[in-house]
């Protein structure tokens, strides 16, 4: 869902200290996704923020920094 080409940016947004301009760079790094993957991203995170609200009856742990290691590999694109 995050191309390759700015997964950089994003592990910098993710590194940043000031919680204000993180937010707003990756505000402005979702919004500029390609059109597909923004939507495909916006369905996954309300997915799992669903997932996460009923945890008391699924069972699965929520963590601070969700989505998580856990699905990491499906949101980053790794090219070959």
């Amino acid at each position: 869902m995050v191309p390759a080409a700015v997964h950089e940016a994003f592990l910098t947004c993710a590194r940043m200290n000031d919680k204000n301009e993180q937010i707003a760079t990756l505000k402005e790094l979702v919004y500029n996704l390609p059109v597909a993957h923004y939507h495909t991203l916006k369905f996954l995170i309300r997915h799992l923020h669903r997932i996460a609200l009923q945890s008391d009856k699924n069972k699965v742990k929520v963590f601070s920094r969700s989505p998580g290691p856990q699905f990491l590999h499906c949101i980053l694109v790794f090219s070959d």
